[in-house]
């Protein structure tokens, strides 16, 4: 008779526990799918919007210091570099210190390059430049360790 109980009582523990323990399970590896994807999602978008608005400041900066332009043939590309300086600003984490030194560099970039004359020399930009890629290599860095680590 114990045995009985025993066998059903294990019958029974097996049909309950078994569900719970695929869903669990499945919901782990959905929830780490999504969050992977949509930390991959943001590195891409923070990477372009990176290069994007390095890009267009270095095309600036050269302009500038070459003086080939007027105010109405760069202005466009100052809109722009504004709109794609936001775009970094608002993929970037206030709470890390990585990301504050990426906002901090963009507004110095945006100052070296757009600065009245007195405050201008091209070089800065170049500086800048660099340690907004070292800098943002390294949170690229960090954060596909975090995808990896996910997945």
């Amino acid at each position: 008779m114990e045995i009985e109980y025993i066998s059903a009582l294990t019958a029974l523990g097996a049909v309950v526990l078994s569900p719970l323990v695929a869903y669990f399970s499945v919901y782990h590896q959905v929830r780490a799918s999504v969050l992977s994807t949509n930390r991959q999602k943001w590195i891409d978008d923070l990477r372009n919007a990176v290069s994007e608005y390095c890009g267009l400041m270095n095309s600036l900066n050269q302009a500038r210091s070459l003086g080939h332009q007027t105010y109405d043939d760069i202005y466009p590309k100052l809109q722009k570099s504004f709109e794609l300086e936001s775009k970094v600003l608002l993929l970037l984490n206030p709470n890390e210190d990585k990301h504050k030194k990426i906002s901090d560099l963009t507004t110095k970039g945006r100052v070296s390059v757009f600065g009245t004359d007195d405050l201008y020399h091209p070089e800065v930009w170049n500086e800048i430049w660099y340690e907004i890629i070292r800098t943002s290599s390294a949170i690229f860095k960090e954060e596909w360790q975090r995808v990896k680590d996910l997945k």
